[in-house]
């Protein structure tokens, strides 16, 4: 999995309650220690994102949001726009709409 579906899959659990879950997805689909993985759930848990974990994406953002949404992955492509251009969820959210609308990033 890239590490926006890893932090998307892992938000997913911690909005359902499952926090443990969500560290033990992140150290094992992530490679990172367990610790590693509190501290990113724990950030997650706040509403936020870890910019760059770990690795990147390509540099044609459009292709990446376009490649998750035609996957139906809605969430991971607002968490990379998040992460990518420093927004707010609902700024990002704002984002993704006006793409899915035909606007270009």
């Amino acid at each position: 999995m890239t590490p926006i579906e890893v932090q998307a899959r892992a938000h997913d659990l911690i909005e359902a309650g499952k926090f443990a879950e969500a560290v033990k997805t992140i150290a094992e689909e992530s490679q990172v220690s367990r610790q590693e993985a509190t501290e990113v759930a724990n950030v997650l848990r706040g509403g936020h994102l870890v910019p760059d974990f770990p690795g990147r994406w390509p540099d044609d953002l459009s292709d990446s949001i376009r490649a998750l949404l035609h996957e139906n992955k809605r969430k991971q492509a607002i968490f990379l726009v998040r992460s990518e251009k420093d927004l707010s969820a609902a700024d990002a959210e704002a984002f993704i709409r006006s793409f899915e609308a035909g606007a270009t990033p």
